[in-house]
């Protein structure tokens, strides 16, 4: 076996992406010689990931499951399916929060640190398995030297081309490798190559395929005043009459909106093909006719027309909503479209909120 004289146990750099970018980052809190983490695709808190809004994502967790269990792909941990059973039957969360606990960075950022690696981070805006508002979260709780991309895509989609070999020129793979390579010169090799003084967060915005232009920030969460919140305003509605988002403090009495549990709507909002979809979805919009929606079901609010050109980067939250139920378990699903005059929507973003 031949000898390696030069290298250097001081330092040492993991990375992986997915479940490899998971295990990276927990060597990293182990072992106080990896001076380099990557991170891509990334699961930074298992239990959130996975019971993201207190919901189960079935098809993404599933997947991930089942993948544990395929030869040649993984091995099953010990009671992994017996926790994904519990987040789907949501029976003793406190087993299950402390189990993915100390499976997850968030859960050792005690010892990352005090082992003080410099980490470069990506993530994909679709990512239904491992979430970017939860990436960005704990992103944002690193007192490290850090790094993070936010591309256009789902799951290991933007890492997946360099993983082949392949270099498509200013895609966000081209990126994602070219800044994981620069990351490990300047913090291995001590190469002063700007990569650590650059913002550090970019966010790949979407329209222009897989080379859509990066905006980037100083620091994440964005200063006060690059925020914008809409209001929900106007009652009463029908289906022809939606009510509206008003960036200003409304006057008037607001009514309170009522909408029914059913399936009628399932096939005018819908979140696409599993995968594809999420994957394709610059290219080939998921849509919705929003003045088809049966408003028995859903409730829709409409802004006025942004100016031209609006960038929208980040995460949507909902806050300030307040729901009285008729049952003691419920869901809601929300989504946010890119609307024409005809209100034709091309879809930006969901997410859903389970209450049990």
């Amino acid at each position: 076996m031949e000898k390696f004289h030069h290298a250097d146990p001081r330092s040492i750099a993991v990375g992986g992406i997915s479940y490899g970018s998971l295990i990276s980052q927990l060597a990293a809190a182990a072992d106080s010689r990896i001076r380099v983490v990557l991170a891509l695709s990334g699961c930074s808190n298992l239990f959130d990931e996975l019971y993201w809004q207190r919901s189960i994502t079935n098809e993404w967790g599933s997947l991930l499951v089942q993948a544990a269990k395929a030869p040649g792909v993984g091995r099953e941990g010990a009671n992994l399916s017996k926790m994904y059973d519990r987040l789907k039957e949501h029976k003793e969360m406190d087993i299950v929060a402390s189990w993915c606990s100390s499976r997850s960075m968030e859960g050792v950022l005690e010892q990352i640190h005090a082992n003080n690696p410099a980490i470069y981070m990506s993530h994909q805006h679709q990512d239904n398995l491992f979430h970017s508002d939860v990436e960005l979260r704990v992103w944002h709780k690193l007192q490290v030297p850090k790094k993070l991309d936010l591309n256009q895509g789902t799951h290991a989609s933007a890492e997946l081309l360099g993983l082949l070999g392949i270099s498509e020129p200013h895609s966000a793979s081209n990126r994602v490798w070219s800044n994981a390579f620069r990351w490990l010169e300047r913090w291995l090799k001590g190469v002063q190559n700007g990569v650590d003084l650059e913002d550090a967060v970019h966010m790949q915005l979407g329209g222009d395929g897989v080379r859509s232009s990066y905006v980037g920030f100083a620091s994440w969460p964005p200063p006060p005043g690059s925020l914008t919140m809409f209001m929900l305003f106007m009652h009463p509605r029908s289906s022809r009459n939606f009510g509206v988002l008003v960036q200003n403090s409304a006057s008037g009495e607001l009514e309170v909106d009522k909408i029914s549990y059913g399936t009628t709507d399932e096939q005018t909002m819908s979140t696409g093909l599993f995968f594809l979809s999420d994957l394709l979805k610059v290219l080939v919009p998921i849509t919705a006719q929003l003045n088809n929606a049966d408003d028995r079901y859903s409730v829709i609010y409409k802004s006025s027309r942004l100016p031209l050109p609006s960038l929208l980067c980040g995460v949507p939250k909902v806050t300030g909503l307040t729901v009285l139920p008729s049952t003691q378990r419920f869901q809601l699903v929300l989504y946010i479209y890119d609307v024409d005059r005809n209100d034709l929507g091309k879809l930006i973003a969901h997410g859903t909120r389970a209450v049990w």
